[in-house]
């Protein structure tokens, strides 16, 4: 070790001279850089996630399942649009297609529920494959009130009011509920039999 007057150096090995290191640069300099480099990685850490558990609180903590059902209902809404062979009503013209006994497949879904999501891409190429058009009700547009007249309209009272629901309506008034599991031999034979 110098003790003159110029600076103070230690070796770090015993015989290696070339090493020279200030003496006390383990001391303040690396604890307080270490010390930032740890403030900044909580602060990256933390302001995401600060961000996160405060929205997650402002929607009652069901944040995650909200953006979810935003996805799945936008991309619902993308493949209803796309959909060629599928034919939105409104509540007007599902009520005179039961009134007037119009011959009609009529598919009632929502965007919320997740049957309902899943049917229909099935429906939609199902649909295209058999050129038949299927009307579309969603029921998300109507009160819980106009849904059930609707589904008392359609004789479907022993079903419950969960979705979705598909039925034909055929021109003497009867009304068959169909089995999701049948779907494409019952549009096939509709399309025979309607010759559309």
């Amino acid at each position: 070790m110098d003790m003159g007057n110029g600076a103070t150096y230690f070796s770090m090995g015993q015989n290696d001279h070339s090493a020279f290191v200030p003496k006390g640069i383990d001391t303040a300099l690396f604890k307080n850089a270490e010390s930032l480099l740890i403030y900044l990685v909580n602060y990256i850490l933390a302001l995401p996630l600060f961000i996160l558990l405060t929205s997650s609180k402002l929607f009652k903590w069901q944040l995650f399942e909200r953006l979810v059902l935003f996805s799945e209902t936008h991309r619902y809404k993308r493949n209803l649009k796309n959909a060629k062979f599928i034919a939105p009503i409104d509540l007007a013209g599902l009520t005179a297609t039961i009134d007037d006994h119009r011959e009609a497949l009529l598919f009632i879904g929502s965007p919320n529920d997740v049957l309902s999501r899943k049917i229909l891409p099935a429906l939609a190429a199902i649909g295209k494959l058999n050129t038949v058009t299927i009307d579309y009700f969603d029921a998300s547009q109507a009160s819980n009130e106009q849904y059930q007249t609707i589904l008392s309209k359609l004789n479907l009272y022993t079903l419950p009011s969960q979705l979705p629901v598909l039925v034909e309506i055929h021109h003497d008034g009867s009304i068959s509920p169909i089995e999701f599991n049948h779907l494409a031999e019952v549009v096939r034979l509709w399309a025979e039999g309607t010759g559309r």
